[in-house]
């Protein structure tokens, strides 16, 4: 009960949780010493009536083998266009990004927020596998993410 009044007086000031993505697995050990390999989570995730977004991945399991593997949540601002398939993303460095590494903690909760992003978001996953032998690269998240107006 506690819980719906939180997000009933979050609504009431206009904030909002979004789902950015449901807990899955994510299983990279196929990659060979020192890949990487990029995913999209989310093409456009519209967040224009926020000014400042927060980006929550829970990390509900991860094995990384001992080594120096790492999982990124990055997002991007981007801005899709009906008359061009082209992508339209500001891809020089992500404006919210969390990584998952051998140290972080089972059960955790990594945290990174910004202002002034949007209207859009495109969300990907990295992947880097260790770089001195292929190993385990492995990892159960979810992420939210948090939206406030100005």
């Amino acid at each position: 009960m506690g819980t719906e009044r939180s997000r009933q007086a979050h609504g009431m000031h206009g904030a909002q949780l979004i789902t950015a993505f449901d807990k899955t697995i994510f299983d990279f050990s196929f990659l060979a010493a020192g890949g990487t390999q990029t995913i999209i989570l989310e093409r456009a995730l519209p967040v224009i009536p926020f000014y400042y977004l927060w980006l929550g991945v829970r990390c509900h399991n991860r094995d990384f083998g001992g080594s120096t593997g790492t999982m990124t949540v990055e997002a991007f601002t981007t801005l899709p266009s009906d008359e061009d398939p082209a992508e339209f993303t500001n891809t020089t460095a992500p404006n919210l990004f969390v990584t998952i590494s051998n140290s972080t903690a089972v059960p955790s909760l990594g945290l990174l927020s910004t202002a002034a992003m949007g209207p859009m978001i495109k969300l990907q996953l990295r992947a880097l596998q260790a770089t001195g032998s292929a190993t385990r690269c492995y990892a159960e998240l979810s992420g939210v993410i948090y939206g406030r107006p100005a």
